[in-house]
C-alpha cells in the first residue's frame, strides 16, 4: 500500500491531547528535566483530569526532542553565518 511507510514527514500528525493543553508547559519541563513518562503522565492527569497513555506521552516526548534538536541546529547555523559574515 503506497503512502503507509514509516516516513512520518510525509504524514500530517494529529495534535494529540497534550499539545495546546494547559498542562503542556509543565509536562515539557518534567520531560526535559529528566522526569519519566509515568511522572509526566501523572502530572498531565493531575492538571487536566484526563488520563493519557504512556505511549501517547512517549510520542510527545519524541516530538519535544525533535523540536529541540531543530532549534539547536538552527542556532548552530546562525552562529556559522554570523562567523562568516564577520570574517
Amino acid at each position: 500500500m503506497a503512502g503507509r511507510g514509516r516516513d512520518l514527514r510525509k504524514r500530517k500528525q494529529r495534535p494529540g491531547k497534550i499539545r495546546g493543553s494547559k498542562a503542556e508547559p509543565r509536562v515539557r519541563a518534567c520531560l526535559l528535566g529528566g522526569g519519566s513518562l509515568r511522572e509526566a503522565s501523572s502530572l498531565f492527569t493531575g492538571i487536566t483530569g484526563e488520563k493519557i497513555s504512556l505511549n501517547a506521552m512517549s510520542h510527545h516526548h519524541h516530538a519535544i526532542r525533535m523540536r529541540a534538536r531543530q532549534v539547536l541546529e538552527m542556532e548552530t547555523l546562525a552562529q556559522e553565518l554570523v562567523g562568516q559574515a564577520g570574517g
